[in-house]
């Protein structure tokens, strides 16, 4: 007699990926899978793939960025030329990888007077798009450009001056800066004018005599 036993069969899922904040839904029909040890030049159509859940298995909002071992997971090949009764057919996870959400946060324009400066400070003068989970940033570090020609000398003259309002360093809230790829824009600065009084001074002659000297005095230089 001779018996025909069945061949070893390896079905691997490919690793995934997913960005920080989404999920994965389950595929029943992956042909994202690497296969080691058909025969007679046979396929296989499809794999069933599902993403591990749960907090920490890298399938959920909350996971943070990192490589989570194993956590796609194979099952129920079909399809194709082959016939799984004539393999004995080994699974393999895959890996699933959470990459970094964009975050843009923005320096909101910022404003003063001719002949005033701005001090860089913590602030929340700013706004933030991509933020997920619900997520929040507590400040970010806001530095004036400074120098002859960037809004923030007290010189500079009246007009705005762009993408001069910095920002940097946000931090705070409840968010993690290490989950997010994070895309500072700078705000454009302001400068005003300054308030001037100019008042005539008060002045008497008598009737029939020249006028005095006229003056005047000045009150915001």
């Amino acid at each position: 007699d001779l018996t025909v036993v069945k061949a070893p069969l390896t079905i691997k899922a490919a690793n995934a990926s997913k960005v920080y904040g989404s999920v994965l839904s389950a595929s029943n029909n992956s042909t994202a899978f690497i296969v080691t040890g058909l025969s007679n030049a046979e396929t296989i159509g499809a794999v069933n793939v599902v993403y591990e859940s749960g907090a920490g298995n890298g399938n959920e909002t909350l996971d943070g960025v990192g490589v989570y071992t194993g956590k796609v997971i194979p099952s129920n090949a079909n399809g194709g030329t082959f016939n799984a009764n004539n393999y004995d057919i080994q699974y393999t996870f895959g890996d699933l990888a959470v990459t970094k959400a964009v975050l843009t946060i923005r320096a909101n324009d910022a404003s003063r007077m001719y002949g005033s400066v701005l001090q860089g400070t913590n602030t929340t003068k700013f706004t933030a798009t991509g933020l997920v989970n619900s997520e929040t940033i507590g400040s970010v570090n806001i530095d004036y450009a400074v120098g002859a020609g960037n809004g923030n000398v007290a010189s500079d003259a009246v007009g705005v001056y762009s993408g001069k309002v910095i920002p940097a360093d946000a931090s705070g809230g409840t968010f993690n800066a290490n989950n997010y790829d994070i895309n500072y824009v700078n705000g454009n600065l302001m400068v005003d004018k300054a308030p001037l009084i100019i008042r005539a001074d008060s002045k008497a002659r008598e009737f029939g005599t020249a006028d005095p000297i006229f003056t005047a005095s000045y009150e915001g230089f």
